[in-house]
Formats: structure tokens, C-alpha cells, sequence
């Protein structure tokens, strides 16, 4: 009996131990699929580049799709966006690879702030361009400086916007909060009807130069840009903001000298990627922009103000595959 028991004892065991065996292949398998599926998710695949870009109309989707024709190592797409708050999470989540955001944005996406939930492992690739920050009244308008938008109908972006973001940015180094003016969130297209119609006294502009909507609104009526004086203290305090200045006149007559300068600030459009993207692809996205950059700019005007040295100062740190293209195209005699 004794020896019949410890039979059947052993043979439980053995049972046992194959269930345990079964399921620790199972979970092996199991995780060998998730492992594959995560990977698969970074840039859609190894052989694949996935940049996240922008809406069909924006200016980012072309760029983005130029970007993608010139890469031939791997297969390279432009997917279409809501635009660059979508894009800081579809990189930081891996569901895309790249992907162009404004630098508020993905400084934001990297640690973890506002309208970001949690810090995403990202780098930058590249700061493709910069945009003006050009606020507008117009020329009979008693404003004359930032701190007389308080109490006033500003067009700020519309809301949520990386752009009213920054707008919100600049207005805070004056002391001035959304709750001290009535901020209109709208895009700058709407922007122009309302201040055409009387609705708005200023719009925060924050695009490249010459702005289209400007350019519209100037045909209506003489308009002028406000100087953004405290530039400085903005750059020393956000790092994805640099100083620069404007033209007084750049939109048309006013009553400043031709030859005058406003102080402003400008706000990058970064190329950003998730940190488990393979070297390789990095690079291959940056022979496509250094490498045929007089064709990119044929697609988008922007591509034209793309330049080594710029493409460096980004508002968090850059993929060391990007480092180390920089540093080589560097040594090889400082030009793209």
C-alpha cells in the first residue's frame, strides 16, 4: 500500500510538473509575441520609418511626406495627424517612430508636463525650423506694448494648441494671465474675420515669416507688430524659446524708419524620436534632409531655413545617432 501511494504520489508530482512546464512554455511564448509586437509598434518595424506629420493642409504633412521620399533603405511614410500634441504622444507611446512637434511640445512630452500625463522616452532628431512670434494690432490701435493686451480681445490659438501654450508663455513674462484679457481661442484664418469684423484687438501670431493670415489682415488695414522687449528674460527661462528681431515695417507702411528692429523670440519645430528606434533609422532620416535639402525646400518653403548648426539647438537632448551624424558631417567640413 505504501508503495502504491508513493506511486501515485510521484506520478501527481510528474503531473505537476509538466502542467508547470507546459504553462512556463506557454509564458515564453506569450512573451516572445508581446516582445515582437512591441517592437513592431517602434516606427511600425525595423525596416519601417513611420514620422507622425500633421493635417493633410498643414505645412508639416509635405514636409514630412519629402522627408519620406528620400529615404530608400527603408520604408519610410508621412502619417497624417491632428498635429503636434497628437504626434509627442503617438512617438512617447511608440505607435510612431518620428515624429515634428513645436519645441514647447516635446520639451513638454519629455518631462512629463502639462498636457502630457507621464515623461516619454524621447530624443531629438533635429530643429527643422523656427517660428516668429509676431503680435499684430492694428497701425490706429492705441496698443503700443504687450502690457496694453491686458483687458483686451487677444486671438491666442485655438485651445490646447502648442501654440497657445507659448502664447500663454510670452504673455506670463509680462505679468499677465488668460484670466487678465479676454483670450479668443481661435486659429489665426478665424483670427483674421474677427479682427476684419472689430471682434479682436491683437492676434498672437507664432508661425514663419511672412505669415499668410498677416499678409491678408494687412490688405484690409495698415497693421503693425508689438516688440516682444522682454526677449531675454523668455529665452533664459524656457529653453525652446531664442531671441531674434523683426523688421518694424515688415508688413507694410507704418510709422517707424524702415531700418528699425523689434525684439522678438521664436519657437522650434522639432523632429523628436523614441528612444527604442534603431540608430540606423536616425540616420537615414537625417541623409534625407541634409542630403536633399534644395529638393525639400522646392516641397516646403521651411526646408530652406534648415542648417547644421540650428539643427542642433533643440529644446531636449539629441539621439546620440544624431549626435554622432552631426559630429561626422562636421569633420567633414561643417556643411551639410
Amino acid at each position: 500500500m505504501a508503495g502504491a501511494a508513493a506511486r501515485v504520489a510521484v506520478e501527481k508530482r510528474s503531473k505537476r510538473g509538466g502542467l508547470v512546464k507546459r504553462t512556463i512554455r506557454l509564458c515564453c511564448v506569450l512573451l516572445a509575441v508581446v516582445l515582437t509586437a512591441c517592437a513592431s509598434r517602434v516606427s511600425g518595424g525595423e525596416r519601417t520609418i513611420l514620422i507622425a506629420s500633421g493635417t493633410s493642409t498643414s505645412q508639416w504633412y509635405p514636409l514630412s511626406a519629402g522627408i519620406c521620399h528620400y529615404i530608400t533603405e527603408y520604408d519610410a511614410v508621412a502619417q497624417v495627424t491632428s498635429g503636434g500634441i497628437e504626434n509627442g504622444t503617438l512617438v512617447g507611446q511608440l505607435d510612431m517612430g518620428f515624429g515634428l512637434i513645436n519645441s514647447n511640445a516635446a520639451y513638454s512630452a519629455k518631462n512629463g508636463a502639462w498636457p502630457y500625463a507621464e515623461t516619454y522616452d524621447i530624443s531629438a532628431v533635429a530643429q527643422l525650423y523656427t517660428c516668429a512670434v509676431q503680435i499684430v494690432v492694428f497701425d490706429d490701435s492705441d496698443i503700443t506694448s504687450v502690457e496694453d493686451l491686458r483687458g483686451r480681445r487677444v486671438v491666442l490659438s485655438p485651445a490646447g494648441s502648442s501654440l497657445y501654450m507659448a502664447a500663454l508663455d510670452i504673455l506670463a513674462a509680462y505679468g499677465i494671465s488668460e484670466q487678465d484679457l479676454h483670450g479668443v481661442k481661435m486659429s489665426y484664418s478665424e483670427g483674421v474675420t474677427a479682427m476684419r469684423d472689430g471682434h479682436c484687438d491683437a492676434m498672437i501670431v507664432i508661425m514663419p515669416m511672412p505669415n499668410s493670415s498677416i499678409t491678408e489682415l494687412a490688405l484690409v488695414k495698415d497693421v503693425r507688430l508689438l516688440p516682444i522687449d522682454r526677449a531675454r528674460e523668455l529665452a533664459d527661462t524656457y529653453p525652446y524659446f531664442t531671441c531674434d528681431t523683426i523688421a518694424a515695417d515688415y508688413y507694410g507702411p507704418t510709422d517707424t524708419a524702415s531700418n528699425d528692429l523689434l525684439p522678438t523670440v521664436r519657437l522650434g519645430v522639432t523632429l523628436i524620436v523614441n528612444n527604442q528606434v534603431p540608430d540606423g533609422q536616425v540616420e537615414a532620416v537625417l541623409q534625407s534632409i541634409f542630403d536633399h535639402q534644395e529638393q525639400l525646400g522646392a516641397i516646403q518653403a521651411v526646408a530652406k531655413e534648415i542648417d547644421l548648426q540650428r539643427a542642433r539647438q533643440t529644446p531636449i537632448a539629441l539621439h546620440p545617432a544624431a549626435e554622432a551624424f552631426y559630429a561626422q558631417r562636421e569633420a567633414e567640413g561643417g556643411t551639410p
